[in-house]
């Protein structure tokens, strides 16, 4: 299992479009991913979930991916947060 914590810094957090795009890429990937915030830990692969979860701006979450291809998921997903648009 590989996990990597990171920074939200889109002003919509993973909310609707952003949150609709991160589940799109995290679909990519053959791993299980989840997303945690604090407790709460949710599949990224399911956008109500991760709606439910409430990430916000300037929320610190940790992405765990397990499985054939968790080093490109938890690099590619990283980046991709990293690059959403504030």
């Amino acid at each position: 299992m590989q996990t990597v914590e990171v920074t939200i810094v889109n002003e919509n957090g993973l909310h609707t479009r952003p949150g609709k795009n991160f589940v799109r890429a995290c679909k990519q990937f053959e791993s299980d991913i989840t997303v945690q915030k604090g407790e709460k830990k949710v599949s990224g692969k399911s956008l109500m979930k991760l709606m439910g979860a409430g990430i916000c701006k300037d929320d610190v979450i940790q992405i765990h991916a397990d499985g054939a291809d968790e080093f490109e998921a938890v690099k590619y997903l990283t980046d991709f947060v990293a690059q959403l648009e504030g």
